[in-house]
């Protein structure tokens, strides 16, 4: 996906554009308090949660579908704030 996106030559703009819907598509890893970037519940998550973040995934994809996973994170940010909110409800 970032390599049907990314293209040399884009604008400033349009690579802030690419960043966000990679947020938006796929989890982020790394230093939790690295907020130079993006700051709250999109901060990066922390590498230990990668395994967890993955099988909940594709559990919801499996019993649910991928429609409703889409669904789901069309109400986030990022798809690290909607791992955040899954874990504070105790389902990730």
């Amino acid at each position: 996906m970032v390599s049907s996106l990314w293209k040399p030559g884009l604008s400033e703009d349009e690579e802030e554009k690419v960043a966000a819907k990679l947020r938006k598509t796929f989890p982020m890893y790394g230093d939790p308090d690295n907020t130079k970037v993006i700051s709250g519940d999109d901060r990066p998550l922390p590498h230990e949660l990668r395994g967890r973040v993955d099988r909940w995934r594709i559990k919801i994809i499996n019993g649910q579908g991928e429609q409703e996973l889409k669904e789901k994170l069309n109400r986030f940010s990022t798809f690290n704030a909607m791992v955040r909110d899954e874990i504070r409800k105790g389902n990730l």
